[in-house]
């Protein structure tokens, strides 16, 4: 979500074209191993219950059989021209959560910590001093939108 709100794109898209022996699945996998630096090992390739409709026995994609490494860091700067500075901290800040274990993966508890996603003094002292946005007048009900009273109801007991 982090990254579609920076970029106005999605993370990851996979795509299937026509002619492809793969599918959007594998193709997905495809492209989160790009952007990590290649497949996790073997034994957790093979440790899912779909693990035999993506990998071979060795642990590698069945399709999918080149990869064009693209990290973060390099999508970040390269193609959404993002500095060296903010794409690494970008990176700093989504990395970790993008661990192919789950158990390696950060907690969203713990990457709310970062300093990315932390106010600066700055921008704290912009928020206490910046005027409160005006809010529209409350209107008076209307004969439409008020409730009926419970003797116009057609369920008061009185009409039952």
């Amino acid at each position: 979500m982090f990254f579609e709100l920076a970029t106005g794109e999605f993370l990851f898209d996979p795509k299937k074209q026509k002619g492809d022996d793969w599918d959007r699945d594998e193709d997905h996998l495809a492209l989160v191993a790009e952007l990590l630096d290649g497949l996790p090992d073997k034994d957790f390739c093979l440790s899912g219950k779909y693990s035999k409709d993506f990998f071979n026995n060795s642990g590698k994609l069945k399709h999918i059989k080149n990869f064009k490494m693209w990290p973060l860091f390099g999508v970040l700067n390269e193609k959404y021209l993002f500095s060296e500075e903010d794409a690494k901290e970008m990176c700093d800040f989504l990395l970790p959560m993008l661990a192919w274990k789950p158990a390696e993966r950060q907690a969203a508890s713990e990457a709310l910590k970062h300093s990315w996603v932390q106010a600066t003094e700055a921008e704290l002292d912009e928020y206490v001093k910046a005027e409160p946005p005006e809010l529209p007048e409350a209107t008076a009900p209307t004969e439409a939108t008020e409730a009926p009273s419970t003797a116009e109801s057609p369920e008061s007991p009185e009409q039952v």
